[in-house]
């Protein structure tokens, strides 16, 4: 999801007369980020200077999501739509300031940054990591004792 605030850090860039490099990972999903961060700080910096890489693997329905969680635990995993306004208010009484829980209902209620990005292959060189590929790697944090 590219932002005005990206913009505004491209134009500070470009205006500094120093010399430094300037690269925005911009998360969609985690997945494959931190995999991306390591190749482009490896890289020469010419490469990438100035580069936005919006980092997001798969778009799947919350109720796929739920079918994934299932088949990967072996349990039953329901998706139940929580509304706008419940989203708002157990968020705020967690402590949660309203921008960013404003922010959070775009993206959990509109569909904002939920985009394929599968160019991001070329910078990896290799196939993006699913989301089950990753869940499977991860599987103890969401077991139970």
């Amino acid at each position: 999801m590219y932002t005005m605030s990206e913009d505004n850090i491209l134009a500070l860039a470009e205006n500094t007369s120093d010399e430094r490099s300037l690269v925005i990972l911009s998360p969609g999903a985690f997945i494959n980020i931190s995999e991306c961060a390591v190749v482009v700080l490896s890289e020469p910096v010419e490469k990438h200077d100035r580069c936005i890489y919006e980092v997001g693997a798969e778009v799947f329905s919350n109720e796929r999501r739920a079918e994934i969680f299932s088949k990967v635990l072996g349990t039953s995993i329901m998706y139940e739509q929580q509304t706008i306004e419940d989203f708002y208010k157990t968020n705020i009484s967690s402590g949660m300031n309203h921008s960013l829980v404003y922010d959070l209902i775009k993206l959990a209620f509109n569909g904002e940054g939920k985009k394929a990005t599968l160019q991001l292959a070329v910078i990896l060189n290799r196939p993006l990591r699913t989301f089950e590929e990753w869940l499977q790697d991860n599987i103890q944090l969401f077991q139970w004792k």
